[in-house]
């Protein structure tokens, strides 16, 4: 835009201004809140309102600020909003004044009984009183554990000597053969008989295996010899028997019971 040009827009936009001050300056029929628009010529520096066509492409659209208009009437009231978050508690208040007794209600069921008391420190000793009848003799009560044993008492005196040769009467039975046990005999039970066979095993010392006879094993052990790993021994009592008479083991039968 040259000086001259500029010059112009100048003077039209006081011309403008004067034109709306005193109310000679075309507006919309209808009141505006919002400020009326010019279209200043940038070459000829003339003004039109933009109410009354557009703005060219020579010309410059021009807002103008004029004084305030009166308040217009108030609108409808729009719709009620939602209602927004409730708000924080408010602090408590201080306690009313207590208000008057009630009436008294009626009496409560009765309540479970309490624990007992303490028992109470005994009283005197009353007089002793006739001595009544003796009563009968109760049943004999069971015999009580057997006492320690005793010390060992001293040595008796040496008795008589005995005769200076074997009894007669003993150690010449040696007819007699093993014979099959018999099943009501008890494991290592001696019996003597005089057959010239009898049941079990002739009581002669013999060596037995362990493997073949654990249960006699497990009663008579090493007691009348043996290693005791795999071989036991029968008492040797043919020297205690009458003669013509043996005495047997049983090796086959019933095992004893210890009750």
């Amino acid at each position: 835009m040259s000086r001259r040009s500029q010059h112009r827009f100048a003077l039209a936009l006081l011309g403008t201004a004067a034109l709306l001050a005193t109310g000679c300056l075309p507006t919309d029929p209808a009141p505006e809140v919002s400020s009326p628009v010019v279209c200043v010529n940038t070459t000829t520096g003339a003004v039109s309102s933009e109410s009354v066509r557009p703005c060219t492409a020579d010309e410059m659209r021009v807002t103008l600020k004029g004084e305030p208009g009166a308040t217009g009437a108030a609108g409808v009231a729009g719709a009620t909003g939602a209602t927004g978050a409730a708000g924080v508690a408010g602090a408590t208040g201080p306690a009313g004044a207590t208000g008057p007794a009630g009436a008294t209600g009626p009496d409560g069921a009765t309540g479970p009984s309490g624990p007992s008391g303490a028992a109470g420190a005994s009283g005197p000793a009353g007089a002793t009183g006739a001595t009544g009848p003796a009563g009968a003799t109760g049943p004999a009560g069971a015999t009580g554990p057997a006492g320690a044993t005793g010390p060992a008492g001293a040595t008796g005196a040496t008795g008589p000597s005995g005769p200076a040769t074997p009894d007669a009467r003993f150690g010449t039975g040696e007819s007699t053969t093993d014979g099959r046990s018999a099943f009501d005999c008890t494991l290592g039970e001696v019996r003597l008989t005089a057959a010239n066979f009898g049941y079990g095993m002739v009581a002669d010392g013999r060596l037995l295996s362990i493997a073949q006879n654990t249960a006699l094993f497990s009663l008579l052990g090493t007691m009348y010899g043996g290693d005791g790993r795999t071989t036991f021994a029968l008492p040797d009592l043919r020297n205690s028997a009458p003669n013509g008479l043996t005495y047997f083991v049983c090796t086959e039968g019933i095992y004893p019971s210890r009750n």
